[in-house]
């Protein structure tokens, strides 16, 4: 896997998302047709939903798939370099910059596992979060923790650790999990570095036990080949040394590995960082308040969120002003037929116009009830999301359908605000 493969990949997703477009289109016209035609739908427009909805889940897993190829080439192949081949080709390629900071974050931690950090903390700190989803959050901060281990800064993992802590009060079940994690991996590093060995003993077993990953499991080992040389076990130092040369590949885990070796058969002598902070003393530890700086209120994040949303408000209600104009228009000709008196009704164009005014009000406002759903489920378990989508979502629905002009009149005023402010 490198850049030629990435290309490979990129025309592959350019192709893919093309014929979904174009198969979704056909399918509104052919929608648009059937109900025109016949004022219903049948079997065979059930079968092609079927289809353009299987076809869309599909390619949605092959992408995931596809990810996680390119991800493994790092935390599973341990190889930055390649890593970072690729994700410079997909941010020279693409032109939003919200996309290329994404791919700047991959580039900063493949330039860390290299063993160019400053390189890696320079490039991290010009990506404006401001623009990024929440969770981008704790990968910044993960970046840091990594970064400032390297750097033996104590004082700058206090505030790293800080941040991961006031976190997990409102984290999710799997955030929970990574973050309590990266708290013990900052602990370890700190026992290991002041050769407290009493609470890396206490420590170490469950990190390894955590371990996931082959870039994980590279990194601890790295850590236990340091403790066992603080306490004089030359043989178990080697063992491990000799894993991490084994299965780092070409991170700088492996010179790292391969200097202490050199210490171990008396080679060459330990080296001081020259990157070391003042220790701090015992009290003193963890006790820093975190820096937020990059993080201003991700305004352009929120401003483009709620644009999506009244984007998908609009795509809503011109779907379903299509489908019920029709059905009013269907409507409208059977009763004509069969001379009924429609009463203020009488004219066809604004009998269709009034059905189709409501038929876009009923499915944006579905579409409404399903965001305002989603925004309430999502900081809960699975078993309380089952319970709530079993016995509250008609619920939902009723109330998106009755809010949806007062929640995009909401949302239209929050974007001129925030224009205003920004002036």
């Amino acid at each position: 896997m490198d850049k030629k493969w990435a290309e490979t990949y990129r025309k592959q997703v350019r192709f893919g998302t093309a014929a979904i477009y174009i198969i979704v289109v056909a399918w509104l016209f052919f929608t648009g047709c059937e109900l025109f035609r016949t004022g219903d739908i049948n079997g065979t427009w059930w079968l092609f939903t079927i289809v353009v909805l299987g076809l869309e889940l599909g390619f949605r897993f092959w992408k995931r798939n596809q990810m996680k190829k390119i991800q493994d080439v790092l935390y599973e192949e341990c190889d930055p370099f390649r890593f970072k081949e690729i994700y410079e080709y997909f941010r020279a390629k693409t032109k939003k910059e919200r996309i290329k900071s994404l791919y700047s974050i991959q580039i900063s931690t493949a330039l860390l596992m290299q063993g160019y950090e400053d390189s890696a903390y320079e490039l991290m700190n010009q990506i404006d979060f401001s623009d990024l989803p929440p969770r981008f959050e704790l990968s910044y901060y993960d970046f840091m923790r990594m970064y400032f281990s390297c750097k033996n800064d104590e004082q700058q993992l206090a505030k790293v650790k800080g941040v991961f802590e006031r976190r997990l009060g409102n984290a999710k079940a799997m955030e929970r999990k990574l973050i309590i994690q990266q708290i013990k991996y900052m602990d370890l590093q700190v026992a290991v570095h002041r050769r407290d060995y009493a609470i890396y003993d206490k420590l170490i077993l469950e990190c390894t036990s955590d371990m996931t990953r082959m870039l994980q499991k590279v990194s601890v080992y790295m850590l236990m080949a340091r403790a066992e040389f603080g306490r004089g076990n030359a043989d178990k130092a080697k063992e491990y040394c000799q894993f991490v040369l084994q299965h780092g590949n070409r991170t700088y885990y492996v010179e790292n590995a391969k200097k202490l070796l050199a210490v171990l058969d008396g080679q060459e002598e330990e080296e001081q960082s020259a990157t070391e902070s003042v220790q701090w003393e015992e009290n003193q530890l963890y006790k820093e308040k975190p820096d937020l700086k990059f993080f201003d209120g991700r305004k352009k994040y929120r401003r483009r969120q709620r644009m999506n949303y009244l984007l998908w408000i609009a795509f809503g209600y011109a779907i379903g002003f299509i489908i019920y104009g029709a059905m009013g228009l269907k409507l409208h000709q059977e009763l004509s037929n069969m001379e009924v008196e429609v009463w203020l009704w009488g004219n066809r164009a604004l009998f269709v116009l009034q059905f189709g005014f409501l038929g876009g009000l009923l499915i944006a406002g579905v579409i409404n009830g399903v965001y305002l759903f989603l925004k309430v489920i999502s900081k809960l378990s699975l078993a309380m999301k089952i319970v709530i989508i079993v016995f509250t979502i008609p619920f939902f629905l009723v109330a998106g359908s009755i809010s949806v002009i007062p929640y995009c009149v909401y949302q239209i005023v929050m974007i001129v605000k925030e224009r205003e402010k920004k002036k």
